[in-house]
């Protein structure tokens, strides 16, 4: 979901722009290192632990064998990753490392991850450089234009739409975004099975676990 997040992360860790990470939706999770594996956390600002140790978004951290990552919540943003050296070792499907979960195919045997799944990890390269890098700027403004179906809305939607704060679900994908909030009304039906709509610009951020 945030393709400059992933590619940071790999940055740091000398692996290619798309190696496989795991992707978190308004989540935490622990997983724990089998042996001594560089790692680092990017997209969303998180609270994090390496055994009780604090660990910081956008720093690269080397985790021993045996050592815990906890991952406790997301501070700010909505998408976080876990990067490591190497890239996590999944099959790819269309040449992609990425999970569909509707069609339960990619990433780790096409599902959310769980409690007990043990992931491979990639050949890594052992000249390691950047130690940290800047985190991308955060914004919560998201930038809309009213289209011809705008006058479809009651008064009392379109008042809403530009007013109230919208919260995102973690069902939310790659597909489109789904919110909490009660939702906008038609002042006559005009539903379809699917429609498109076209994104200006966005520069924030949007956690479940699974591969991307």
């Amino acid at each position: 979901m945030d393709s400059l997040a992933l590619q940071a992360g790999n940055l740091l860790l000398k692996n290619a722009n798309n190696a496989p990470a795991i992707e978190l939706t308004l989540g935490g999770m622990r997983i724990t290192f089998d042996c001594d594996t560089p790692f680092c956390l990017t997209g969303a600002l998180v609270e994090a632990e390496l055994d009780g140790t604090p660990v910081f978004s956008y720093y690269r951290y080397t985790a021993n064998a045996r050592q815990t990552l906890t991952i406790k919540r997301i501070v700010l943003g909505n998408y976080a990753y876990l990067c490591v050296a190497g890239g996590f070792l999944v099959p790819q499907v269309l040449g992609s490392a990425s999970t569909a979960l509707k069609a339960q195919f990619g990433g780790f045997q096409g599902r959310m991850l769980k409690a007990g799944d043990n992931i491979a990890t990639g050949r890594r390269d052992s000249r390691l450089s950047l130690m940290s890098i800047e985190p991308i700027d955060f914004t919560s403004r998201i930038r809309a234009t009213a289209s011809s179906e705008y006058e479809a809305f009651t008064a009392d939607s379109r008042e809403r739409f530009w007013q109230q704060g919208w919260q995102l679900q973690n069902n939310s994908n790659r597909m489109g975004y789904r919110f909490a909030e009660k939702a906008l009304e038609l002042t006559a039906s005009l539903e379809m099975l699917s429609y498109a709509a076209r994104v200006v610009r966005c520069k924030c951020r949007r956690t479940a676990s699974r591969l991307c």
